[in-house]
């Protein structure tokens, strides 16, 4: 249902608006009898369009148009108006108007195309807005997002994130290509994986290093996929998002050269315990001094407490790693 203002300083023209567009459309309408009173209306309420009077007292239905594009200048308006001098028509539509109606004998046919207008005129700014949301939504994305030639990889669009990322402006775009962006200069075959997984599955995801402009390196997690040409858009296109993860994999270098020392540091007292055991066997068999045997036995015995240590140790570093663990795991693993 479509919220319609409609303004007219006769009382009479409004009530027959509204029953005729009834006929043509599922509307909700409120009325003013002025410019002012619809302006007071607009301030409080929302409403999908206006269809305004040209002559009315105080302020004439241009001026009118003239403040609301001022106020708010998205809300469509269409003139509706018993006066059809072409300039009025043409200031009409310079001042913004979204449609202009004339009224005539045949209400039917006047309301008709009334009514025709208010659609059109709102699904035009419905667009509008959908469109102005999108595009505002890929600039202010805190992900990197760029569009690329599918054949040749040159890039011709690029959101702020993705130009602040990399060091670039829009006029670097027109001189550069994807492999200008890569750390490791592996352009082939890195063209060639993804090339593979786009023809097979229309999508590519996975971990690069690339290169600012100024020529320091850092990892992106990036996803590709293939923008196919529609009757607008004759080229094959490739859209990539990414996100700058170099604190990521920083971390999981980090947490790998943990788990490398706390393995080092688990394996030596194993070692060395398995070497007590084959000594205390051999003693058992010897008939050595049982003190002996029990100083050695105390020595496992630390051992064996120091690999819990740095078993420990590392369990408590998974679980931090991995916040998504519960408490419950988290005390078990560390028992």
């Amino acid at each position: 249902m479509m919220k319609v203002l409609l303004v007219d300083e006769e009382p009479e023209i409004l009530s027959i608006a509204e029953i005729y567009l009834k006929k043509f459309g599922d509307y909700e309408f409120k009325k003013a009898l002025s410019a002012k009173e619809a302006l007071d209306l607009l301030r409080n309420e929302k409403f999908d369009a206006i269809v305004s009077d040209y002559e009315m007292p105080e302020m004439d239905g241009l001026e009118f148009l003239k403040l609301i594009r001022e106020e708010m200048s998205l809300i469509p308006f269409i003139l509706f108006s018993g006066k059809g001098r072409e300039e009025i028509i043409i200031e009409a539509f310079r001042s913004g108007a979204d449609g202009y109606v004339q009224k005539g004998k045949d209400p039917l046919a006047n309301f008709g195309e009334l009514s025709h207008q208010v659609e059109i005129a709102v699904s035009r700014r419905n667009a509008e807005i959908e469109l102005r949301t999108k595009e505002y939504a890929i600039e202010h994305s805190i992900n990197g997002l760029s569009i690329a030639d599918y054949d040749t990889g040159q890039i011709f669009y690029a959101n702020a994130a993705a130009l602040d990322m990399f060091g670039y402006t829009l006029d670097d775009l027109s001189t550069l290509s994807t492999a200008e962006f890569l750390a490791d200069g592996n352009y082939d075959e890195l063209k060639t994986s993804i090339m593979k997984s786009l023809d097979e599955d229309n999508y590519f995801i996975g971990r690069i290093r690339v290169k600012r402009k100024d020529g320091s390196d850092f990892h992106i997690s990036v996803s590709i996929t293939t923008l196919l040409p529609d009757e607008l858009v004759t080229r094959k296109m490739i859209f990539i998002s990414f996100i700058d993860i170099t604190s990521v994999v920083r971390s999981e270098e980090e947490f790998l050269d943990f788990i490398l020392e706390a393995s080092r540091r688990i394996r030596k007292p194993v070692s060395l315990i398995g070497q007590s055991l084959e000594v205390l066997a051999e003693d058992i068999d010897a008939g050595t001094d049982p003190e002996i045997m029990k100083l050695k036995i105390l020595v496992l015995i630390k051992n064996a407490g120091q690999i819990v240590n740095n078993l420990n140790e590392l369990n408590m570093a998974v679980t931090e790693a991995h916040g998504t663990i519960s408490e419950e795991y988290k005390s078990f693993l560390v028992k």
